[in-house]
């Protein structure tokens, strides 16, 4: 784990190789597993499994990656303009 990033109740972890995973409670989406569903252990989000991430942020109830070409990717509660 190159990078971690703690949101309200989830984390997101970027590896070396641009790989990224995601943990803790899943409401609105915001682990990016296209599901609501909470995790306890880190579970690769597989829509960017083709994208080389080089940056994760969390907020509250969303989440957001950026890849090595500088595309933005958003997920989560979009409430008051978040993504």
């Amino acid at each position: 784990v190159t990078s971690a990033s703690c949101g309200g109740y989830h984390t997101l972890l970027l590896s070396s190789e641009g790989m990224m995973y995601s943990f803790g409670n899943g409401l609105s989406g915001r682990l990016g597993h296209g599901d609501t569903r909470s995790s306890d252990f880190p579970q690769e989000i597989e829509a960017l499994r083709q994208v080389h991430v080089k940056r994760v942020y969390s907020g509250w109830a969303h989440s957001l990656c950026i890849d090595r070409d500088g595309c933005c990717y958003t997920w989560g509660n979009g409430g008051n303009g978040r993504l």
